[in-house]
């Protein structure tokens, strides 16, 4: 089943990820932080949406700090809770039963993130939020992707159905060992616009 391989896909990259040697993973994040702020839509871009990386990811700390810096308005995700507490199947996700989605929030520095739902960072509640139809340029997370825009995610639905919504730029960001030949996509899972690693995408 694809439910399964998605499964024994994201064991195996996220104990790659956890592995990475620093010294390699900070060389990485340099280049593809670079190729982030050369691309010309961000410096067309007056919105501007990220993830807010965790350890063991691409780090977008930087990317946040320095597109503010450039006078971008920038906004990050904060889960929608909608009833229960745990990540729900990317079945359940794309109907709605557990959260209810992404909101995007806008900040004007790091410090204004509060630890969130599952234990990621996220904007404050009572900050402003911002339509993901006013975005521009989206950073995606993901655990693995492809040349052509097919992404991994977690399994808990909530970039996909935003994804859905979105009308600009996606752009996923990933070390070198997350791209690969292909992933297992279902119909809910949606594509990327972009993706960025160390080497040239073709």
């Amino acid at each position: 089943m694809i439910s399964k391989e998605k499964s024994r896909l994201r064991e195996e990259i996220l104990a790659k990820l956890k592995n990475f040697p620093l010294a390699e993973r900070e060389r990485q994040n340099r280049i593809i932080q670079k190729k982030f702020l050369a691309l010309s839509v961000f410096a067309a871009a007056e919105i501007i949406g990220f993830f807010a990386s965790e350890e063991f990811e691409v780090s977008t700390d930087e990317l946040i700090t320095k597109s503010l810096a450039a006078g971008k308005r920038v906004c990050l995700p904060r889960i929608k809770k909608h009833s229960a507490s745990s990540i729900p199947s990317s079945a359940e996700a794309t109907e709605g039963k557990q959260h209810s989605g992404l909101e995007f929030h806008e900040i004007k520095n790091l410090t204004e993130l509060e630890v969130g739902e599952f234990g990621i960072r996220a904007p404050r509640e009572d900050s402003p939020k911002v339509a993901i139809s006013k975005i521009q340029l989206l950073a995606v997370p993901g655990l693995a992707f492809t040349k052509n825009g097919e992404r991994l995610g977690r399994g808990g639905g909530f970039f996909d159905r935003a994804l859905r919504k979105f009308e600009g730029v996606s752009v996923g960001l990933a070390f070198d060992f997350q791209i690969l030949p292909k992933v297992p996509m279902e119909e809910w899972d949606e594509k990327i616009s972009k993706i960025l690693t160390i080497g040239e995408i073709e």
